[in-house]
């Protein structure tokens, strides 16, 4: 445009959960809770992923300023459990929290001018994950047994991908 130009772009994206799953006796009123079955599962299954972009351009023939920001976070609670419970089963009881993350954003600005350009762009990312899987107080009885508390996916369990970027350019500063 002509003796000025500016750009802005933002982004804020939070993602804040929890999954549970249990099987939970009542010790005070009278005792542990009774389960007969063929097989147990109790399965805590959390997953969550952010994919974001922010970006702009300005020019001028006199001076022009862009900037981009993008903002993420993903905190996540997965909590699988067996408490105060008599379990008999003729096969297996699975015990699992999984979960998994992911950020995929970036921040990209430009600014072009003939006598004065800034540009600028920033990218937060941060991932927190808080993964359970347990058995207390409790009698179990099955062909096997398996507690897990980790990645619901073999290839990753947390990742961000982050590209921050600028260019600006100017006839004269």
């Amino acid at each position: 445009s002509g003796k000025f130009a500016g750009m802005g772009a933002g982004v804020a994206n939070v993602i804040r959960s929890s999954a549970e799953a249990s099987v939970i006796g009542k010790p005070g009123f009278g005792g542990a809770l009774d389960v007969d079955a063929g097989g147990l599962n109790v399965l805590a299954l959390k997953e969550s992923d952010i994919y974001s972009l922010a970006g702009g351009f300005a020019f001028s023939s006199k001076a022009s300023i862009g900037a981009a920001v993008g903002y993420n976070e993903i905190t996540t609670t997965t909590r699988a459990r067996i408490e105060d419970a008599r379990v008999r089963v003729d096969e297996a009881i699975h015990v699992d929290g999984l979960s998994t993350s992911g950020i995929y954003g970036g921040a990209i600005a430009g600014a072009g001018a003939g006598t004065f350009a800034l540009g600028g762009s920033v990218v937060i990312n941060r991932i927190g994950q808080s993964v359970d899987a347990g058995v207390s107080a409790s009698t179990l009885t099955a062909d096997s047994l398996r507690v897990n508390a980790g990645d619901s996916d073999d290839t990753r369990t947390a990742d961000i991908w982050a590209l921050s970027g600028n260019i600006a350019g100017a006839g004269k500063v």
